[in-house]
């Protein structure tokens, strides 16, 4: 009986593909979406917790406990040469990394060398989308803070450069 099965299995007819389409096209996630949403969640908490706090302190006039003792820890910080760099990094690199990890789980670019034409493709994850959008978002409002309150000094460092 072992024998009969293997004979009719080795004289099935074999596929042969000759669309060459199957080999441009691996579409792989490069982080687990799952995995990818969780790491975001932790890593936008924080700064949208400081945010939070600065929304309710300076804006709406409320005094928080908790925002003073984490504004307080970050004052603390800065006055120490290594570790004023905790703050910024903590505030601004970790939505950036939710960010890039986020994308990372949900976007698949391929290229087609035939057509010359890339490719990109969003996996609708709402909870990767949720994440990026909040990330992004965070990350904006820090820039645009950074900019805001430099202004001054980065409109004397184009003014340097200007052509008279």
């Amino acid at each position: 009986m072992p024998d009969d099965f293997l004979k009719r299995i080795e004289s099935l007819a074999k596929p042969n593909f000759t669309n060459e389409e199957h080999r441009w096209h691996l579409r792989m996630a490069l982080v687990s979406a799952r995995r990818s949403s969780r790491a975001g969640y932790l890593l936008v908490a924080l700064p949208c917790l400081f945010l939070f706090g600065v929304l309710l302190k300076y804006w709406l006039g409320l005094n928080v406990g908790l925002f003073d003792w984490l504004e307080n820890s970050l004052s603390q910080l800065d006055q120490h040469p290594v570790l004023k760099w905790i703050a910024p990094v903590v505030l601004l690199a970790g939505p950036l990394a939710g960010l890039a990890l986020n994308l990372l789980a949900i976007l698949h670019v391929t290229y087609d060398r035939r057509e010359a034409e890339v490719l990109i493709r969003v996996k609708l994850r709402w909870a990767n989308l949720l994440v990026a959008g909040l990330c992004l978002l965070v990350v904006l409002v820090f820039l645009g803070y950074l900019f805001s309150e430099n202004y001054a000094q980065v409109e004397s460092f184009f003014f340097r450069f200007r052509i008279v």
